[in-house]
């Protein structure tokens, strides 16, 4: 038996988690899976400028608030 892992929702008159495929029909699913494939790249190039933006700034913020040395 293979299994496939799907977002669910829990309401609360339900027992248990509602997966988002009994919610949806198939062209609705379809149509999110390629959102989904679509988005993949921008997101992964977009996540690398951030991290690099991030180390940027903590370097920035270490270099102004760093103690000054006493004479």
């Amino acid at each position: 038996m293979d299994y496939w892992a799907v977002p669910a929702l829990n309401f609360a008159d339900e027992n248990g988690f509602v997966p988002l495929t009994e919610l949806l029909d198939k062209e609705s699913m379809d149509y999110g899976i390629n959102i989904v494939d679509h988005a993949i790249l921008p997101m992964k190039e977009s996540i690398v400028v951030i991290r690099q933006l991030t180390q940027a700034l903590q370097k920035l913020q270490s270099v102004f608030y760093m103690p000054q040395e006493e004479n």
